[in-house]
């Protein structure tokens, strides 16, 4: 977002940002986590050790998790080679950095972070190996759709470590290098925050939009019309069509 007072550079319009917000890069994060001793092993063998098919102890043994498909329309999930596959859980929540008081100042900042779900539960959630991606400045939350622009580059970097996948040319255990997937399933956060994340309507919302209509042709054209979110239930009806 840019701000309509530009400064002025060596007789040049610059424009400069509104709310400068810090972005620490998704790949650089995990390049770094592999470049330590022990991590991929811990990976590897939390994956075959077996636990996580035999019951339902930890979010890895979920069915969702364990089904979910890579581009190619395999198992995420699986041993392949060279190669290591990522699961990971975004989270998102804003505080008051002034703490909850009642005579304090109404203040918002908001947080993204993420943890790799792939490491066992005693290295999972280490403060060194949580991925901090953004701080989101305050003094107030953005609004649903003014967080976009915020949350844009990490789904730029999201959606490259997916498919193709990011190459990474040394980690500890593969000093030539080593082809890492990575996959987003679950979002951790509380009904507001979800909404602002994924971009899904309120929790009270009756319909997605203000206002669709839907058609379809096989014989007769039938539109299906859906009135405005104030309207009632009973509202909604098949109109045949001329066709």
């Amino acid at each position: 977002m840019l701000v309509n007072n530009c400064s002025v550079q060596k007789g040049m319009a610059v424009p400069r940002p509104l709310k400068p917000v810090p972005y620490h890069h998704f790949h650089d994060h995990v390049a770094a986590m592999l470049s330590r001793p022990g991590i991929e092993e811990a990976i590897l063998a939390h994956l075959k050790s077996g636990a996580l098919e035999k019951e339902l102890s930890d979010i890895m043994s979920a069915k969702a998790v364990r089904e979910f498909l890579d581009a190619s329309g395999q198992p995420f999930v699986r041993i392949s080679g060279t190669e290591l596959r990522l699961v990971w859980g975004i989270a998102a929540d804003w505080y008051n950095p002034h703490q909850n008081k009642m005579a304090g100042k109404s203040v918002s900042t908001g947080v993204v972070a993420m943890v790799c779900l792939s490491l066992p539960q005693h290295l999972r959630y280490r403060e060194d190996l949580l991925y901090l991606s953004t701080t989101i400045p305050g003094p107030k939350e953005p609004s649903l759709d003014a967080i976009n622009p915020l949350i844009t580059p990490l789904m730029y970097d999201l959606v490259v470590s997916y498919d193709p996948g990011i190459f990474i040319t040394q980690t500890h255990s593969y000093p030539k290098g080593c082809h890492i997937f990575n996959a987003v399933i679950p979002l951790i956060a509380d009904t507001l925050a979800s909404k602002k994340m994924s971009g899904n309507c309120s929790h009270n919302g009756r319909f997605f939009a203000p206002a669709v209509v839907f058609l379809e042709t096989i014989s007769t054209s039938w539109i299906l019309q859906i009135g405005r979110r104030n309207s009632r239930a009973n509202n909604m009806k098949l109109t045949p069509g001329s066709g």
